[in-house]
């Protein structure tokens, strides 16, 4: 597919730079008097007109290579970003999706990267992480480094059962009149549920000894 689509662009290319050349040669004053050349001469411009149309011919085949890899590293790219592990935003400025991969879009409960496009990333956090997420947002600036919070996500259940961990950075080639952000989402859930777990076992182990202190009663006299 991609290799077809470089031929069909680069026979475009090829017939768009033939068009120009004869317009420009219309308008300037280029003109040869064929009829004083003599045969040493017009073969002098044989060979010269044979070696310009080689070394064209040898730039076209270099930018058709250069483009047909230029489709197949976006490609790689497209595929790296859509089959992530871990969730991939493109955000602008207000906090709006720009782009969303399929994780993303799990993580956020809906089922396609593209049904999260235009939409605000503050309607998917949880009300409980709402000041996090605008203290996050607003730091962003187009010259910064990278940016990380923790946001509990919008569910049916509060409060949330799903946690991720956001880092923000911005886009490459982002300006500050249309500023673009990279955000990065990983599910922490797990880890913080195991947190939350091993710090009630730890305060179950150190109220142990009270709690047997009681079972047993007052000491004998």
């Amino acid at each position: 597919m991609s290799d077809d689509v470089g031929s069909r662009q680069g026979d475009r290319d090829t017939r768009r730079l033939r068009e120009q050349a004869r317009a420009r040669m219309q308008d300037s004053d280029m003109d040869v008097d064929f009829a004083r050349l003599t045969p040493a001469d017009a073969q002098s411009l044989y060979e010269e007109l044979l070696l310009h149309q080689v070394e064209l011919t040898i730039q076209n085949e270099e930018l058709q290579t250069a483009r047909n890899e230029l489709a197949a590293a976006r490609d790689r790219y497209r595929d790296l970003f859509e089959r992530a592990p871990v969730g991939y935003l493109v955000l602008d400025g207000g906090g709006t999706i720009c782009e969303a991969n399929e994780t993303a879009a799990n993580l956020l409960g809906l089922g396609q990267g593209s049904d999260l496009e235009g939409r605000s990333m503050a309607d998917f956090v949880a009300p409980a992480s709402q000041d996090q997420w605008f203290l996050h947002r607003r730091a962003w600036t187009p010259g910064g480094d990278r940016w990380v919070v923790e946001l509990g996500l919008r569910g049916e259940q509060d409060p949330p059962t799903r946690t991720v961990r956001m880092e923000t950075l911005p886009e490459w080639g982002s300006t500050a009149a249309e500023p673009r952000y990279r955000s990065v989402l990983i599910d922490v859930t797990e880890q913080r549920q195991a947190e939350q777990d091993r710090e009630q076992l730890i305060d179950l182990v150190e109220e142990a000894p009270q709690l047997m202190t009681g079972r047993r009663g007052p000491p004998r006299r």
